[in-house]
């Protein structure tokens, strides 16, 4: 890949893996990339996904046995 601002361009570089920011076809390799993402299975998780953000999230209670809140047994 190289830049090109008027007349002047870059160095080549190669790229590996990605897509490159700010090309035209980026939206679209993007979204072809990102729609086989894997859907939460278990139904207190959730995902979501917002331009080039990707969350899953779920909701806990404060001082459940599996809260990370919860002090380790014994402390």
């Amino acid at each position: 890949m190289a830049r090109r601002h008027e007349r002047t361009h870059s160095t080549r570089r190669l790229i590996r893996a990605g897509v490159p920011q700010g090309s035209t076809p980026s939206p679209l390799l993007y979204s072809a990339y990102t729609n086989d993402v894997p859907r939460p299975s278990s139904s207190g998780v959730q995902l979501a996904l917002f331009a080039d953000d990707t969350a899953l999230f779920t909701e806990i209670g404060i001082g459940a046995p599996d809260s990370p809140s919860s002090p380790p047994e014994g402390h």
